[in-house]
């Protein structure tokens, strides 16, 4: 399409061009035409920027090196326009800084438990919340038995890069690039160096593209950064085969970190030779056909096809464990979720909002001796790091020091969830999410991501999650 697409616009330019090349067009009268459209455009956004007209000004968020032209403040000063509204919006809109990262706050004082346990993280490219249950994730919800569930569960955002951020670093992705400028890696796997684990890390999408290399993973060394394989769900079974090896040959006298990270969900990937449980199921996406008429079922099979065959190899690995499971913590989760049109509005796949369908994923924890310890109502990805840094790793810093989450043994109340990157990002406070653009522009939905036209933002909790974005930078 993309090649049909710049073919027609050749033919029609060479047309064009021999058509016109007889008639003499004067260089004042190109750039006069240029500046009335370049203005106009401008005015219509000044206009629509001062009585908040989201539906036009949300447009510059979809355009490339669009910096649109506003005079609110201006406006404002002459009365004509809302002015509480105009200082919500410079509220929310990203602080430019050229500090420098300052993370942890305070220097980690943690003395290792003794014995120290095994911890296994395994988790799904694009596995969303109503994806784990007894037919699509049979082992896993056996586990899950014998461990906790924690159905109200986010990611910090609605993609890789920043949803595993989340995990590891226990940061909002606002926090992606400073981290990336200096290659500063998460506390968490400092503690785990510190402390002497052994660290595996098999991941079957390579780790250089989003920089995982540089930023999560950027003090392991050597790092696996890729898997064998021509497809996904190849790469997931080389990813069980490495780890394998590496478990069994590991030194069983020391305690280990394993990290494994599956794609065959993300790529709707499931081997020829697969049983589709579930059917009717496409063999692969064709994501041309997408359109809000389309009927979702089959493609909708084909993600569970592909999940279930994940399941498969989380079997294969808790097999492989079970001998040493009275020692092991077990985290199973996914970086974000997917949706398919669940709503109604034309979304597919995800990094497209921060509805539930795109946001909420499964995670289970195995923690021997520990069942019913933990919190029971909303959770994210940023309580992950301060669960095993102050309950496995035995560090005494308060959360505060390195996380926007809390501990999941200690954490009694949920104000609000961030998602998302700089320049780009959602509040969620209770069932209302607040999605907020680079200007400042923001939308309020509810639950069924439906348009609040007339709802506010709640203040309070809104100010603490700035402050969020803020404070792990140096002042």
């Amino acid at each position: 399409m993309v090649l049909a697409f710049f073919l027609a616009q050749g033919i029609i330019s060479e047309c064009l061009w021999h058509k016109l090349a007889h008639i003499q067009i004067r260089l004042k009268t190109i750039i006069a035409t240029w500046l009335v459209i370049y203005f106009s455009a401008q005015l219509l956004n000044i206009w629509a920027d001062a009585i908040f007209r989201k539906d036009i000004t949300r447009q510059a968020y979809y355009l490339p090196l669009s910096y649109p032209l506003t005079a609110k403040s201006l406006i404002a000063e002459l009365g004509l326009v809302d002015l509480a509204a105009y200082k919500q919006q410079a509220l929310l809109a990203p602080v430019k800084t050229k500090s420098s990262l300052h993370y942890p706050l305070s220097p980690m004082t943690c003395t290792p438990n003794h014995p120290s346990k095994n911890i296994l993280m395994l988790v799904f490219d694009t596995w969303r919340n109503d994806m784990m249950n007894t037919k699509v994730t049979p082992a896993i919800t056996r586990l899950a038995a014998q461990g906790s569930i924690f159905p109200r569960h986010y990611s910090g955002s609605n993609n890789t890069r920043h949803g595993l951020f989340s995990l590891f670093y226990g940061l909002p992705g606002h926090y992606w690039q400073a981290v990336l400028n200096v290659q500063k890696s998460p506390v968490l796997i400092d503690v785990l160096q510190q402390q002497a684990y052994q660290i595996g890390i098999f991941s079957s999408a390579k780790l250089t593209s989003p920089e995982f290399d540089q930023t999560i993973f950027s003090a392991i060394q050597p790092l696996r950064r890729r898997s064998e394989g021509r497809t996904p769900s190849e790469r997931d079974l080389d990813t069980t085969r490495d780890f394998s090896s590496w478990y069994q040959n590991k030194n069983k006298k020391r305690p280990y970190f394993a990290f494994l990270f599956y794609d065959a969900a993300h790529g709707l990937s499931v081997p020829k030779d697969y049983p589709k449980v579930f059917q009717p199921s496409l063999d692969y996406a064709n994501y041309m056909a997408l359109d809000d008429d389309y009927d979702p079922r089959a493609l909708l099979n084909l993600y569970k096809n592909a999940v279930h065959y994940l399941d498969q190899q989380v079997a294969q690995i808790l097999r492989l464990v079970n001998k040493d499971l009275a020692n092991t913590i077990i985290i199973i989760t996914g970086d974000h979720g997917r949706e398919f049109n669940d709503n109604g509005k034309g979304y597919w796949g995800h990094n497209s909002n921060y509805s539930d369908y795109q946001t909420r994923v499964p995670l289970v924890i195995y923690w021997p001796g520990y069942r019913d310890n933990f919190f029971s109502g909303e959770t994210s990805h940023y309580d992950i790091a301060p669960t095993l840094l102050s309950g496995a790793l035995g560090c005494e810093n308060a959360a505060w020091d390195y996380s926007v989450g809390q501990s999941l043994f200690d954490k009694n109340s949920q104000d609000y969830i961030i998602f998302g990157r700089s320049g780009n990002y959602a509040i969620k406070i209770g069932e209302q999410l607040n999605e907020i653009d680079r200007f400042g522009n923001f939308s309020i939905y509810d639950s069924q991501y439906r348009e609040l036209q007339d709802a506010k933002l709640k203040t309070s909790q809104t100010l603490m999650a700035l402050e969020d974005l803020r404070r792990f930078y140096k002042q």
